[in-house]
């Protein structure tokens, strides 16, 4: 009986210490990700670590500029127009843009928003201009002197129309005498009786200046 209680109790103290043992340890955690410092470029601002494809942190917004409003820009900075605002027409807006410190020296010309032709977009920009078009503006077409109109004097604008030449009455039009515009000649002899044109250049006849579009100073040739 006495074995039997032993061997009872043995069993109760055993099923106990199962029941009571030392749990396992928990895992550790697990540890949070580093921090992303943001990175700062050359300019001064500051751009997000992620990749999340924002707005760059302190650039700031592009300003609208001209419009139906007639919006300016700040000091410094110009108004831009992309090529299809046409500089602005119909209502249209434009960007501000800085005004360019220095410019290439290289010839690719542009025809300015002001109808004034500048080396390249560069040189444009630095005088505050848009850029309409590549290439040189066109000049407008200015209608000629018809043949027999008064020409080379004070008060008279324009030049004699295509295939007319100013034919000076005097002293190639030093005392505003003037001119009157007439046909250059188509053929000339090979008479040589040299003249010497207003230009300052000796022609063999009077009919070869006036194939050159130049009137005639005196007789004979030019002298040095």
């Amino acid at each position: 009986m006495l074995l039997k209680l032993r061997h009872a109790a043995l069993i109760s103290c055993l099923a106990a210490a199962c029941s009571t043992s030392t749990p396992p340890p928990p895992a550790p955690a697990t540890p949070p990700p580093p921090l992303v410092e943001p990175s700062v470029d050359p300019s001064g601002a500051i751009a997000s670590g992620g990749s999340g494809g924002g707005a760059t942190a302190g650039t700031p917004a592009e300003k609208m500029c001209g419009g139906i409003a007639g919006v300016r820009c700040p000091e410094k900075q110009y108004c831009a127009y992309a090529p299809e605002a046409r500089c602005g027409a119909a209502d249209m807006s434009g960007t501000c843009a800085p005004l360019p410190e220095a410019c290439a020296e290289q010839l690719d010309e542009v025809c300015g928003c002001d109808d004034k032709t500048y080396g390249n977009a560069c040189k444009a920009a630095q005088a505050g201009v848009s850029v309409v078009m590549k290439g040189a503006c066109a000049k407008p077409e200015v209608p000629g002197i018809a043949e027999g109109g008064l020409c080379g004097t004070r008060g008279v604008n324009g030049e004699c129309a295509s295939g007319l030449y100013c034919a000076y009455k005097a002293d190639c039009g030093a005392t505003d005498a003037g001119g009157a515009c007439r046909k250059k000649p188509v053929v000339c002899t090979k008479i040589y009786a040299p003249v010497c044109g207003c230009d300052g250049k000796t022609y063999a006849s009077a009919c070869t200046a006036a194939v050159a579009g130049a009137s005639v100073a005196k007789k004979g040739e030019c002298k040095p």
